[in-house]
């Protein structure tokens, strides 16, 4: 086990914690087009534009790498510096009760973990963890990771 960045509250007790994982969560992203045109040639110009903002869940685009602890009562995502691979602060966390669904799965070749989560506006969430380390080798520490995430559900 590493040396926490983050306090644990009170009764909550440090079960794992896994290193080199990708965590992809959930982000929002504009999708645009724009139409031009000058009229004549008099200089003068027009133009529409439109956008929508979608929810993009998963993607490898919005990925980061992670160290992820598990305790009793949440699962905490810490960012790890790129050089180096120091854990910093915490940037997500899920407290078991907002768990909806929880599965074994892979990206990219490597095992994951598939979790469902219910957010603040009653939407499920889908955040994907996935254990860095090419095509195997790291299904056991998933494995071990996800039993002892259903024992806390």
């Amino acid at each position: 086990m590493t040396e926490l960045t983050f306090i644990l509250q009170k009764g909550e007790k440090l079960l794992a914690d896994s290193g080199k994982c990708t965590y992809a969560g959930v982000g929002q992203i504009n999708i645009g087009s724009g139409l031009g045109s000058e009229f004549g040639n008099s200089g003068v110009v027009g133009g529409l534009f439109g956008s929508e903002k979608k929810k993009r869940e998963g993607s490898i685009w919005d990925a980061k790498t992670c160290w992820v602890y598990l305790t009793n009562k949440r699962i905490v995502f810490c960012n790890v510096t790129f050089f180096g691979g120091n854990i910093e602060t915490p940037f997500s966390e899920i407290y078991f009760k907002q768990i909806k669904g929880l599965n074994k799965s892979s990206k990219l070749g490597c095992p994951a973990i598939d979790i469902s989560v219910a957010n603040s506006n009653g939407e499920i969430d889908n955040i994907k963890i996935w254990y860095q380390g090419g095509f195997g080798g790291r299904e056991e520490e998933r494995d071990k990771f996800f039993s002892l995430i259903k024992r806390q559900l």
